[in-house]
This record gives C-alpha cells, sequence and structure tokens, in this order.
C-alpha cells in the first residue's frame, strides 16, 4: 500500500519525506498516511481534486481553512430497470433498495433498544458498588482537581506572550546556537549582496508563532531572504523571546546554487573560517547523497539535504552537543 509523507502543521505532502514546501521547514517527524486519496482530497475517474487551499510559504501554520469542491455533485444518471417511476439523482444510492433498507434500519433499532435495557439493568444492580468505589477512588488522591487542570493544560497549545517574554527563558523545543539572529541574518544578507550581485533580493518580515505541545515549547521567529525569483531562498528561524538561532533553512532549483546558499550559512556561523576549506566540506557532503536525503553531522550542525525532480534542499539544526543552553 502506497504511503504518504505530511507535515503535522499544514498538512501538505512532503517532499523527499522530510521537507514541507509549503512551511519551507525541515519536519524530523512526518505524519505517514497508508492509502489512496487523503480525507481531505476527492479521488474517483483517475482524477484528483484538492478540496482545500494549502497555507501560503512562510507562514505561521495556521491551516488555511477547508473548502468543500462542488464537482461531481447534483449529476443525474438514467434510469436502466425499464420503469419511469424515478431517475437517480444520486451517484451510489439505489432507489430499488430503499425499503429493504428500511427494514434492516428498523431491526437494528429494536436491537438497539434491547442493548440499552440491559445496560441499565446492569448498571441499576452494580450503582451502589461503583459510587463507593469512585468516592474512594476520589479520597484517596488530594490532588485529583490539580490533575484534571494539569490534563487540560496539556492539551493547551497556547502560550501566554507577555508572560513568557517577561520570563526571557529559551524554548526547550529546539536546540540554540550560540549566535544572535538578528546578526546572523544581516551577515546573509551581505554575503548574499557578494555572491548573488546580479539579482534582486529581498527579506520578510518576522513571522512570529509561539506555541507548546506537552513539555516542550516553541518559540519561533522566522525571517526568509528571497533571492530573484525563481524560488531561491534562505530561512532562518531564531528564538523569538531569546533572540537566537535555531535552524536554517535553503532552497534552489539546482544542486550548484543551494551548495553556494549553504555555504554561506556556514560562513556567517564562522566568519573567520577559510571559505575554500567550507567549500570542500560541503562538496564531500553532497556527494553522500545517494537516494532522496541525507542526515549529516556537519561541524556544529545536524545538515539534512534533499534531492528531488523540483529542486535542491537543505537545512542546518544546531546539534545537542553545541546548545547553548546545554
Amino acid at each position: 500500500m502506497e504511503e504518504r509523507y505530511l507535515c503535522p502543521v499544514c498538512e501538505h505532502e512532503l517532499r523527499g519525506k522530510r521537507y514541507c514546501p509549503e512551511c519551507r521547514r525541515f519536519v524530523r517527524e512526518p505524519l505517514v498516511y497508508k492509502g489512496g486519496a487523503l480525507p481531505n482530497e476527492y479521488k474517483e475517474y483517475g482524477r484528483q481534486i484538492s478540496v482545500y487551499s494549502a497555507p501560503a510559504s512562510g507562514s505561521s501554520g495556521t491551516k488555511a481553512p477547508k473548502h468543500r469542491s462542488d464537482v461531481d455533485t447534483n449529476t443525474r444518471f438514467p434510469d436502466n430497470c425499464g420503469t419511469k417511476e424515478h431517475v437517480y439523482g444520486i451517484p451510489n444510492v439505489d432507489p430499488h433498495t430503499a425499503g429493504r433498507k428500511k427494514k434492516q434500519q428498523a431491526a437494528r433499532r429494536g436491537r438497539i433498544l434491547v442493548i440499552i435495557f440491559v445496560i441499565i439493568g446492569i448498571l441499576i444492580a452494580f450503582a451502589e458498588p461503583l459510587i463507593h468505589l469512585v468516592g474512594g477512588l476520589a479520597d484517596s488522591s488530594e490532588d485529583g482537581d490539580n490533575y484534571s487542570e494539569y490534563a487540560m493544560e496539556e492539551e493547551d497549545d497556547e502560550v501566554d506572550e507577555a508572560a513568557i517574554m517577561a520570563a526571557g527563558e529559551p524554548c526547550s523545543g529546539y536546540y540554540h546556537y550560540d549566535m544572535d539572529g538578528q546578526e546572523y541574518t544581516d551577515r546573509i544578507l551581505d554575503y548574499c549582496g557578494e555572491v548573488f550581485g546580479g539579482e534582486t533580493i529581498t527579506i520578510s518580515d518576522p513571522s512570529v508563532y509561539n506555541w507548546k505541545s506537552g513539555d516542550y515549547t516553541y518559540y519561533e521567529s522566522r525571517v526568509y531572504i528571497d533571492i530573484g525569483e525563481n524560488g531561491t531562498y534562505i530561512g532562518v528561524l531564531s528564538d523569538s523571546v531569546t533572540g537566537e538561532v535555531m535552524e536554517v533553512s535553503m532552497s534552489s532549483e539546482n544542486t550548484e546554487t543551494t551548495m553556494q546558499l549553504l555555504l554561506l550559512a556556514g560562513c556567517a556561523f564562522e566568519p573567520e573560517e577559510d571559505r575554500n576549506v567550507l567549500w570542500e566540506e560541503i562538496q564531500s557532503c553532497f556527494s553522500e547523497v545517494k537516494g532522496d536525503y541525507v542526515f549529516i553531522n556537519w561541524r556544529s550542525s545536524d545538515l539534512y539535504i534533499s534531492l528531488d525532480d523540483t529542486g535542491c534542499y537543505a537545512s542546518l539544526g544546531c546539534l545537542p552537543e553545541f546548545d547553548k543552553y546545554q
């Protein structure tokens, strides 16, 4: 059965099993879907019709609203039974079976009523023991109410913006480079001007998205540096509270340009390092891509490289041993 890999944020299908082209970010634990069309897709007669709009590139991760397609509805099919008593107005609904279905539904309702009466009888018989059991459990736990509140908090993905800014603590869902995000972005812009001087270079406004999942917090401030008009970019993800760089992503239509972007990203982390040394290491890393993607420990980073027919993607994430807060 076919496996499809989805982004856990926007539910868009991933490229290279690890990269989301909509969120423009690397996904460590993708959702795996086995089957044909997804639940939010329509598939018939060999056609697949998407019924929702994917979020725009560089979005903060908010899911786009879903819209029901009006394709293939209200189609009339002629009656082939030899009479003129009816026509088929809805595919897959056979009027000939309507009477039989009503009888089946009535019988099913009768069985359900019998089951309900049996359950009520059992509950009445065991009501008193159950009351004593529940009461004993409630008395044995002094923190019962607190547990319920904690469980509700576990399901809440929102954070108090003012509280986290006042606390000034880094998020726990990412490892942090010992590099300020604004300083790093400024260096990247300078390097892009040197290498891609003939192209139009623009930088997006920061997109901030703060949330939590279980015990982990995610404070994300993301900017994109777009180079030209062919989809070449570098994305910088920083901690929105403390400001350190956490991840860097890059993409281009061809491998050579993506390697150049990775060189700029590496130079911005280590501006004093010999660029020729970094370039040789990057070439060696790309030579290790044998399939669709590869993970490599490169200097202080977990390097991810993905190649497919549409282009080349790479990302840098701080290794735990180089985390500023470890």
